[in-house]
């Protein structure tokens, strides 16, 4: 009778684990404010664009003109602005223009005419459990909604704001995403667009098991090669007597 051998491997799976258990898990993190570049759109993760259907599935347009001017960095779709807007952007100007620090980055609804959405979009790069924390602040003057949308569903948003505020935080723990699955920041213009300079913010973090966890996990696999070494093998009946 013989058995199999698996020394190297247990040898291995052990080695393994222990390397786990020492060593931190990472984890991704997606910060919208401190990505945000006008070289090109999507950027990573993020894109931006706006819309003008708050019906259930709604379709973002892609902004494809940017600038670099005033002291913003900016986004908008060519021939398809009024007064500078739909548009996301980011005040570098070193003060405070039209509500929005310097540093923040703004989304600002179009006309009301055509219920234009300015939208921050985050596309998941994995399949994955995100961690989601953000903020809608106050900005300008004007009285601008914000929703976070799941999917492009407007109609029934993970959080809504009627008239954002700068106590208008959101989060989300361990939100379960597939690879492509969206998740945006919309700021829409209640009926009139003017002064609707919003800053947003949104920060996503990948949610990583801890490392005892995967450890666990290779313990068990240890356990199971154990369990076939013992295991005999090649072993026949003696054949039956001849009659």
């Amino acid at each position: 009778m013989r058995f199999i051998s698996v020394s190297r491997s247990l040898g291995a799976i052990a080695l393994a684990s222990l390397a786990l258990t020492a060593v931190p898990a990472r984890a991704a993190t997606y910060d919208a404010v401190a990505d945000f570049q006008i070289a090109a759109n999507p950027g990573g993760v993020w894109s931006y664009g706006y819309s003008h259907d708050a019906g259930p599935s709604y379709s973002m347009i892609q902004f494809d003109d940017s600038a670099s001017t005033s002291g913003w960095l900016s986004w908008t779709k060519a021939g398809y602005v009024s007064l500078g807007t739909p548009t996301a952007a980011k005040n570098i100007s070193g003060s405070t223009i039209s509500g929005a620090l310097s540093g923040q980055l703004i989304l600002h609804p179009g006309p009301a005419a055509n219920a234009d959405y300015a939208i921050l979009r985050f596309t998941a790069p994995v399949t994955a459990t995100y961690d989601v924390v953000g903020q809608f602040y106050a900005g300008d003057i004007g009285s601008m909604s914000g929703s976070v949308v799941l999917g492009g569903d407007l109609a029934n948003p993970l959080q809504f704001f009627s008239n954002t505020t700068d106590a208008s935080t959101f989060s989300f723990s361990s939100l379960m995403l597939t690879q492509g699955e969206t998740l945006d920041l919309a700021v829409g213009n209640n009926g009139n667009y003017f002064y609707g300079t919003t800053p947003v913010s949104m920060t996503i973090t990948t949610a990583v098991p801890e490392p005892s966890s995967v450890a666990l996990m290779f313990a068990g696999a240890a356990m199971v090669a154990w369990a076939l070494r013992r295991r005999p093998v090649g072993v026949r009946p003696a054949p039956a007597a001849q009659l």
